[in-house]
């Protein structure tokens, strides 16, 4: 009796013991990852998005439309997919500024968020409407004038539920905004 109890008390504490065994030689080289896990999917997602839209320069696939009967205007860039895996832009937002004065023009955000398959383009069109401010200082300091140049700043881009966030775009390049019609 007391051999059975000595081999079911050795087996017993093989099976609790062995299994963790295992798992410390196998993570020899981290013992705290396995208590604390050093990224989570989520968080490599985000890593790796983020990564590829910093290099990305979306580029305008033709001039900015302007509506003078509503102050509105509509950007559209062509966007590639870089990831391996299908994304969904679900929102975008960016504030426009005068280039020379740094002045706040409108803000601009995604329509409709869009689904793209990888290595693909798609038309990206986000709109906005000039601010009652930016309307007044253009007809009294820019009537002369068609177009202004502007910028995009403090860019927010929700892809497939990461968020990326740039301060303006890699090339700075200006964008002429059309503002005929401002009367």
């Amino acid at each position: 009796m007391d051999k059975v109890k000595l081999a079911l008390t050795i087996l017993s504490i093989a099976i609790l013991v062995v299994p963790l065994m295992v798992m410390v030689y196998l993570n020899r080289d981290n013992l705290i990852g396995i208590v604390l896990p050093t990224q989570n999917n989520s968080q490599m997602d985000f890593e790796r998005i983020t990564e590829k839209f910093q290099e990305i320069e979306p580029n305008l696939v033709r001039q900015p439309e302007f509506f003078p009967q509503n102050k509105s205007y509509i950007l559209a860039f062509n966007f590639t997919n870089p990831l391996l895996e299908n994304i969904t832009v679900e929102a975008v937002s960016a504030q426009v500024f005068l280039q020379d004065r740094n002045m706040l023009l409108s803000n601009i955000t995604l329509d409709h968020p869009l689904n793209i398959l990888p290595g693909q383009s798609a038309i990206v069109a986000v709109s906005g409407a000039l601010t009652d401010e930016a309307i007044t200082y253009l007809k009294n300091s820019y009537s002369e004038l068609n177009t202004v140049e502007a910028t995009l700043q403090n860019i927010d881009i929700q892809i497939s539920g990461v968020h990326v966030h740039l301060d303006k775009l890699p090339s700075e390049a200006p964008i002429t905004l059309p503002i005929g019609g401002l009367a």
